[in-house]
């Protein structure tokens, strides 16, 4: 509400000037139920607010897991690939022991 009030300030003219204004204009406007609703809506954009910074929390932490999870997957494949290499390298020693053989010994 102090932020409307404010407002009205900087436009150079407060509450009960508007409340004439609406009155000579002919309009039949109860500011109190005017400045109330003002004051509802602003708890309830408190409200979605503190609402959208929990999803902005929750959707850095989606973001933050998944990250993670991608570069585990990708240091475990890395690692299956350079076992699997391993176990080429060694079958194909083995192969070529067996053509000429010979030995190590």
């Amino acid at each position: 509400m102090s932020r409307f009030n404010a407002e009205l300030v900087k436009a150079g003219t407060n509450v009960q000037q508007m409340a004439r204004y609406f009155a000579a204009a002919g309009a039949n406007v109860s500011f109190d139920s005017l400045t109330t609703s003002i004051q509802n809506a602003s708890l309830h954009t408190g409200v979605l607010n503190t609402h959208v910074k929990e999803l902005h929390r929750v959707m850095t932490q989606s973001v933050k897991f998944r990250a993670a999870m991608e570069i585990q997957n990708f240091v475990m494949s890395q690692a299956q690939d350079a076992i699997r290499w391993v176990k080429d390298l060694n079958q194909s020693l083995v192969n070529i022991q067996v053509v000429t053989e010979k030995t190590t010994q």
